[in-house]
């Protein structure tokens, strides 16, 4: 009999396994120190954050997906976030330039037009599932488990999804996100206030 995933809050005794997952959906970062440094960082930065939650999808134990994001993305939070990750691409510059170009300069751009929302807003900062998880729901629950936790009435809920992540397009728009901009590359979503917080798959 297949094991249920268990949905919880991540604790600081997780930081190793949830960093270990983020830095294996993206190996740029993995083969960077700058790279694996900031990752660390921004999970401490989370963990600590009141405003902040980071959701994990245990099974048998094990750590195989996680979600983050945060209630209240301030205007101040944004830049921070956005000096985060120029540091970030800027680390693996060495090792990949003609990636990290396009990718700082597509950062840049989505963050300039996050900008424009009025008032706080929420943000879901990011999500991955270990391969081995993948096609039995247990990303999409994590996600889902993240998004009641950070949405609240009249504070919209973003997130900024790549042209790329075709599996996270599905679920954001499951969940009931709608296109609300659109980035070099990158689509911005935002909750639509009138679906329920429920998975629709």
């Amino acid at each position: 009999m297949p094991s249920t995933p268990r949905y919880e809050q991540a604790r600081p005794e997780d930081l190793d396994a949830v960093v270990g997952l983020h830095l294996c959906n993206l190996p740029w970062t993995l083969n960077s120190r700058a790279g694996r440094t900031q990752v660390r960082g921004l999970y401490e930065s989370l963990l600590a954050d009141p405003a902040a939650s980071v959701v994990v999808a245990r099974l048998d134990g094990a750590i195989v997906a996680s979600a983050a994001g945060t209630s209240d993305y301030s205007r101040t939070s944004q830049r921070a976030a956005q000096r985060s990750r120029a540091r970030l691409l800027r680390g693996v510059f060495t090792t990949s330039p003609f990636v990290t170009v396009p990718l700082m300069y597509d950062a840049w751009r989505t963050h300039r037009l996050i900008e424009r929302i009025d008032g706080p807003y929420a943000f879901l900062l990011t999500w991955f599932t270990d391969s081995a998880a993948r096609g039995q729901g247990v990303g999409r629950g994590v996600l889902a488990t993240l998004v009641r936790q950070i949405s609240a009435p009249g504070r919209p809920l973003v997130v900024d999804v790549s042209d790329s992540a075709v599996d996270g397009h599905a679920a954001y728009r499951a969940l009931g996100f709608v296109q609300i901009a659109r980035a070099p590359r990158t689509d911005i979503l935002q909750l639509d206030d009138t679906s329920p917080l429920t998975e629709r798959t």
